[in-house]
């Protein structure tokens, strides 16, 4: 890319293909809702008392933390996004069960 180029856009990576960018924009999208659910899954256990326990809580702030590197293979990508996602989903499942 020349340098007076424009900034790529959100979720831009190299060598992608229109079927890859479906996929990355779903991957991505089910990421930020899992972290939303994680997050609110952690305020509504604080809110009602429920204790978690210091571990649980470290995964959760783990998780809510984790950066998905945007300069990777996009197979790569889409495989930490899954992952993240997973991740976050058993967690505020966990959570909700306590």
């Amino acid at each position: 890319m020349p340098p007076d180029a424009p900034a790529p856009a959100a979720g831009w990576h190299k060598g992608a293909t229109a079927g890859t960018d479906e996929r990355m924009a779903r991957w991505e999208r089910e990421w930020e809702e899992a972290k939303q659910s994680l997050a609110m899954a952690r305020g509504e256990a604080a809110t009602a008392g429920r204790t978690i326990p210091p571990e649980v809580d470290r995964q959760v702030t783990e998780v809510l933390d984790r950066q998905i590197e945007v300069d990777q293979a996009e197979e790569a990508r889409i495989e930490d996004l899954q992952g993240a996602v997973s991740d976050a989903l058993r967690l505020a499942e966990l959570l909700s069960v306590r």
